[in-house]
């Protein structure tokens, strides 16, 4: 099985349509989305209605739990909670119980556990490693016989892999040639708003045979999207982050 895994779209319509394209032509078995399809960019809907219509299976995001009226902004920055409740008046009412419908993890052909922030809460950021070896543990406990796990939310592309009482980090290289026996935790980074510096948009191609996970990065018309966002009170800043990636 090929998989193709992308996180964090954030309404930036253009950039998904970019990674998609590159996806149809590289061609693979199933398409996953690790959440936040909403939040910061203006096209929620249309995001919406795209991993819909091409039932990709999907999980909630922390800014689509928000997005669908189940919890308040309450702990998010002035920007973003404006920008998030502007996307919850935007979205259709169907889209919005689409969101809300969503579950917070899914396990994938018995072999692919699918997270947002980490295996044990969907607003945890794993970018330290107490967090990092708990997330370990977690899986260990709660779903033992998986060894990948796919998960978004810090917005970097980075993998984890424990081998028994050791931890590695990587990310700077575009392959990651799996090991028997170890488990890993794998962030493909951010479509919609990347965060490591690099602000082409994001996304993986985990190969089930090879035992592999390609990583890929794509330009798009990131001044078409910042003219967009620019056009509302809470876009300057996210306009000016897409240029650094950060």
């Amino acid at each position: 099985m090929r998989y193709a895994v992308l996180s964090d779209v954030h309404g930036n319509l253009v950039a998904l349509e970019t990674v998609l394209a590159k996806i149809d032509e590289i061609g693979v078995d199933t398409i996953l989305n690790l959440g936040d399809l909403v939040g910061y960019y203006t096209e929620p809907n249309k995001c919406v209605e795209i991993i819909r219509e091409r039932e990709i299976p999907s999980i909630m995001g922390n800014h689509d739990v928000v997005a669908c009226g189940k919890v308040e902004p309450i702990h998010f920055n002035p920007t973003a909670a404006r920008a998030i409740l502007w996307a919850r008046q935007e979205l259709t009412e169907d889209n919005r119980e689409w969101l809300a419908g969503l579950p917070d993890s899914r396990i994938i052909d018995e072999t692919v556990l699918m997270v947002h922030g980490s295996v044990r809460d969907r607003d945890e950021y794993l970018l330290f490693r107490p967090e990092i070896e708990h997330s370990f543990i977690a899986l260990e406990d709660e779903y033992p016989d998986i060894s990948v796990v796919f998960f978004g939310h810090t917005h970097r592309r980075i993998y984890y892999e424990q081998d028994g009482e050791n931890l590695y980090a990587g990310g700077n290289s575009e392959k990651l040639v799996m090991r028997e026996g170890a488990k890993y935790l794998v962030n493909p980074g951010s479509v919609g708003q990347p965060r490591d510096g690099d602000p082409r948009a994001a996304f993986c191609v985990y190969d089930t045979e090879a035992g592999e996970v390609t990583f890929h990065r794509l330009n798009f018309d990131i001044d078409k999207v910042a003219a967009e966002v620019r056009e509302y009170a809470f876009g300057e800043s996210l306009a000016k982050r897409l240029y650094r990636g950060v």
